[in-house]
């Protein structure tokens, strides 16, 4: 059962997480999300692999689905960016929500049901939130598509597209992504630093 008020933040963290999994909190409107298919859960899973031990080496921890609170005033906003980059100690410490604070890069993964929404909304929510860098892999289109966006004079800016090949990372680490694995059939799963 949906609330008939703008739920505030204490009110949004005691939802049963059994019916609200892929909810989110957007000016005290609870919005739920389409589960991931089966296509975004592998690219996800490439990512973390392809990341995970560069990120871990230079003390962060890649994190899928976690909440994130973009908005503590009322009307609250709590997002649950695909896959967050946060310090590995902050992680570890983490007991419930994460704050925008906590999180280094928040990364969404678009399909045909979420492109609109990752594009628009909640890229405008963790912009306005300060999340220092926003990354957008694009399941949707004709080819997997990786932006990585940098926050210039307070806005995000996109600062590089690759259409296949790899995605080069230098901050908060260095590593990789294939991008061409990102798709079940696709290449290789891992790669290192470089």
């Amino acid at each position: 059962m949906f609330p008939d008020h703008l739920l505030t933040l204490q009110e949004w963290d005691a939802l049963p997480q059994q019916g609200y999994r892929w909810a989110e909190l957007a000016e005290g409107v609870l919005e739920m999300a389409p589960g991931p298919s089966v296509g975004h859960q592998f690219a996800l899973s490439r990512v973390r692999t392809q990341i995970g031990t560069a990120a871990h080496a230079a003390g962060y921890s890649v994190l899928p689905e976690v909440a994130v609170v973009t908005d503590s005033t009322v009307p609250a906003a709590v997002g649950q960016p695909d896959m967050c980059i946060v310090g590995t100690t902050r992680a570890a410490s983490a007991t419930g929500l994460l704050s925008a604070a906590d999180v280094v890069v928040a990364v969404e993964i678009t399909t045909v049901g979420t492109r609109r929404r990752d594009r628009m909304t909640k890229r405008s929510q963790e912009e306005t939130a300060r999340i220092c860098r926003y990354g957008l892999i694009d399941m949707a289109g004709p080819c997997v598509a990786v932006e990585a966006v940098d926050p210039a004079d307070g806005r995000y800016q996109f600062s590089d597209r690759v259409r296949g090949g790899f995605f080069a990372l230098s901050d908060p680490f260095s590593g990789r992504v294939d991008v061409d694995a990102l798709r079940p059939g696709g290449g290789p799963s891992f790669f290192a630093d470089g």
